[in-house]
């Protein structure tokens, strides 16, 4: 709504720069519909019939109604699965979906609790995943060791709901000592010696040094290989 404007015009722009529409008021008030125009990002100009900039003016959104997503959480199942913590990665499973056929994205959020208390972890790499793939890997080693229930997040770019899994998912630490590389059952400085020879090279996932399965002997790495130095049975 343009202030203290004897004429003002209030231009909308899509996102690549086109005028499809431009509307003329002598008021203090313009409509600029948008039904009809096809998704995506627009950008409304608003100024004076001579140019004059409008310093101050209320832009209002009214939306069409929007049937929220729906989602439903299939894995983890009923019960308590069990990961090896930093070696296994665990996929979690969705079916999403929207009545009004609008794409959708996930991101997922790990919590001991069934519960959204601020205490849920987010999951950043899953952050928009398109719902139509229906899976997510978890790194483990990018959370703590515990057991977690899963809580998918959905939105098709209006509205959000969510879904928690009907189990939880466990990282457990894996048998053995996890930073033994000579397979003597403990970690010491001769696997240190090996782990040095690894460092910043690129390996099979999960082989060698790469105890978080990500494909590089990396700081990652090391910081599990300190955490596990000294281990014997």
């Amino acid at each position: 709504t343009p202030r203290a404007l004897l004429c003002a015009f209030a231009v909308l722009l899509d996102e690549a720069g086109a005028q499809p529409e431009l509307a003329q008021t002598t008021h203090d008030t313009e409509q600029i519909s948008m039904v009809g125009r096809a998704p995506g990002w627009y950008t409304a100009h608003v100024r004076g019939a001579t140019g004059t900039e409008a310093t101050s003016y209320l832009i209002v959104i009214d939306p069409s109604e929007n049937t929220p997503p729906t989602i439903d959480v299939t894995a983890p199942p009923a019960g308590d699965t069990e990961i090896i913590y930093a070696l296994e990665t665990y996929q979690v499973e969705w079916t999403a979906g929207d009545t009004d056929g609008d794409p959708t994205w996930v991101t997922f959020y790990l919590n001991t609790s069934p519960v959204l208390d601020g205490a849920e972890l987010k999951d950043f790499a899953s952050t928009n995943t398109d719902g139509a793939i229906g899976q997510a890997t978890i790194n483990t080693s990018a959370f703590p060791q515990d057991t977690y229930w899963v809580y998918c997040e959905v939105t098709d770019g209006g509205t959000r709901t969510g879904d928690w899994s009907q189990g939880t998912v466990s990282f457990v630490p894996p048998p053995g000592c996890l930073a033994d590389l000579d397979g003597d059952l403990d970690t010491d400085v001769i696997d240190f010696a090996l782990f040095l020879g690894d460092f910043g090279m690129d390996v099979t996932p999960g082989t060698g040094a790469d105890y978080n399965a990500d494909g590089t002997v990396d700081v990652f790495d090391f910081a599990l290989f300190t955490g596990d130095f000294g281990c014997a049975p």
